[in-house]
């Protein structure tokens, strides 16, 4: 297996989820990953290094269920705008449904991060796990 479909914790392919059949697995890494003390630490100073303020339009790219545009939702209010992209259409459900769950207007996508469908310049910031998690997902 090369470099780029490196095995994590059994989790194969985060580029491919829905295809692997194992969208159940790969989200329950995460959540796994994004709980470990040193993660969230690092998630929140992103946000600090971002200097993040109500009302920003800020975006999570590869977000998974969505912890991190959850969190963002919280920093920028009502009054700011959280899109949430990933290329997994099942992430994106859980990310949907958590987010209602925890009272989070947030505009969840699937896309590639390579081709994101926003026009230039209409973020203050962004996100991504490689950023705060210290993995380079495949």
């Amino acid at each position: 297996m090369g470099d780029r479909q490196r095995d994590h914790g059994g989790v194969n392919r985060f580029d491919q989820v829905d295809a692997t059949g194992e969208a159940d697995e790969h989200l329950a890494y995460l959540d796994r990953v994004e709980a470990i003390p040193s993660v969230v630490a690092r998630r929140r100073r992103s946000y600090e290094q971002l200097t993040l303020r109500p009302g920003m339009t800020v975006a999570e790219i590869g977000c998974g269920a969505g912890t991190a545009a959850r969190e963002l939702a919280t920093i920028v209010g009502a009054e700011g705008r959280v899109l949430g992209f990933d290329i997994s259409e099942q992430l994106i459900a859980h990310a949907r449904t958590r987010a209602a769950a925890a009272g989070k207007q947030i505009d969840f996508r699937v896309a590639d991060a390579a081709t994101l469908p926003l026009p230039d310049a209409s973020l203050d910031g962004y996100g991504s796990p490689d950023a705060y998690t210290g993995l380079n997902r495949p």
